[in-house]
């Protein structure tokens, strides 16, 4: 399966994220074919707009890490944080409305959840000051998983 975000999100400051397509494939020699859409059921509530993301499974549940815009937050250009969303039916997701990282322009995210229940987390730190960039970072960071879903749920 392959997921994709619909829209403009990200393109620019009013981009907006209109939902999710799935493709499937028996093979990965044939051609994907659309299979469903899905849509992130809270949206419009938590004010947060998807841009890149990362899908893992854990427990029978499908988690997508995300860098995402809150759309609450006016600034000249609103800082891209990074989220976790949940779906249970592995089509639909619901965003946590704290972010996992904020205070730091996180891009690109990825992330796991190892066998002893510790989820790890990798993104790129964005917002250069150096007029070469040399000052980007992938940055690490692990938490126990249930923790910080606790942490995000307040």
């Amino acid at each position: 399966m392959i997921y994709f975000l619909n829209g403009d999100a990200g393109i620019g400051r009013n981009g907006k994220c209109t939902g999710i397509e799935i493709a499937e494939a028996d093979d990965l020699n044939m051609l994907f074919r659309f299979s469903s859409n899905g849509c992130f059921l809270n949206q419009e509530e938590v004010g947060i707009e998807p841009w890149h993301f990362d899908l893992f499974e854990y427990e029978h549940r499908l988690y997508m890490v995300l860098c995402a815009r809150d759309r609450n937050k006016r600034t000249l250009r609103n800082p891209m944080y990074t989220y976790l969303a949940v779906s249970d039916d592995y089509i639909n997701f619901s965003i946590y409305k704290n972010p996992i990282v904020r205070y730091l322009k996180s891009y690109r995210p990825s992330a796991y959840v190892d066998d002893s229940g510790i989820f790890h987390l990798y993104f790129s730190i964005i917002g250069s000051f150096l007029k070469d960039h040399s000052d980007r970072n992938i940055a690490r960071t692990s938490i126990p998983f249930d923790y910080l879903l606790n942490m995000i749920s307040k």
